[in-house]
């Protein structure tokens, strides 16, 4: 089977660094972003085959059109990974807004589509960009972090559902503390902060392994477990 795969925010950070060691190592790649500019500049730097498509998730119906239109082009793929996501610290109601519409409701409309294709075709990988975010309520973002813990508990009922049923899909949960990008730049005081060219190459280990959760680098498993375990009135504190 040809290795295929549908990138979801692929322009910079996290996805541009996976989208070129995926390409190095033979997949043919669908990148996706708002970008049209950055999408072009990277695919011509790709040493692989790859299509490009402009889409906005802010806009569900013409993101999940613009989907269809790849996945058309493209003849079906096996992967798809749903790596768009944006935050905003102490948001505004109107940020509040975009950052449902955008992680939440455009991405999960994209996902839920390609699900239902994978699962006509008789295979499929959908992955999806959570965050350590998702474990307990954040203070500066806490919409953010509401948003990446509706991720985790949607990739797990997928993933629940598929072994139920005896359904040809695997999901992973690609789950990352912080790491050195556009989205964190500025942010004083981040713990653990990792180089991005690391957590690229353990994403695409992970993404390539099918695991079903892989935390971003691994060490983020333990501060997970004992941050689910810290009583309120310490927790508030942090």
């Amino acid at each position: 089977m040809q290795r295929s795969a549908i990138i979801i925010g692929a322009s910079t950070g996290i996805g541009a660094a996976v989208a070129n060691r995926l390409s190095a190592k033979g997949w043919t790649l669908g990148l996706m972003a708002r970008s049209t500019d950055t999408l072009h500049a990277l695919a011509e730097a790709l040493p692989g085959p790859c299509y490009v498509q402009t889409i906005d998730l802010r806009n569900h119906e013409t993101a999940l059109s613009g989907l269809q239109q790849l996945w058309t082009a493209m003849g079906g793929v096996h992967l798809v990974w749903g790596n768009a996501g944006i935050n905003h610290l102490f948001p505004s109601p109107d940020q509040t807004d975009e950052v449902i519409r955008v992680n939440v409701l455009g991405l999960v409309g994209c996902l839920e589509w390609a699900r239902e294709q994978m699962l006509a075709q008789g295979h499929g990988h959908i992955a999806a960009t959570t965050s350590i975010a998702s474990i307990r309520g954040s203070g500066p973002s806490p919409v953010y972090g509401g948003t990446k813990a509706f991720l985790v508990n949607y990739l797990e009922g997928l993933a629940k559902q598929a072994y139920k049923r005896q359904q040809p899909l695997t999901v992973t949960d690609i789950r990352p503390g912080y790491i050195a990008t556009s989205m964190t730049q500025g942010q004083k005081g981040l713990f653990w902060l990792e180089d991005l060219d690391k957590a690229a190459d353990q994403i695409v280990h992970a993404l390539e392994k099918q695991k079903r959760v892989a935390y971003i680098m691994p060490r983020w498993r333990l501060i997970a477990l004992l941050m689910r375990f810290f009583p309120w009135w310490m927790y508030r504190k942090v």
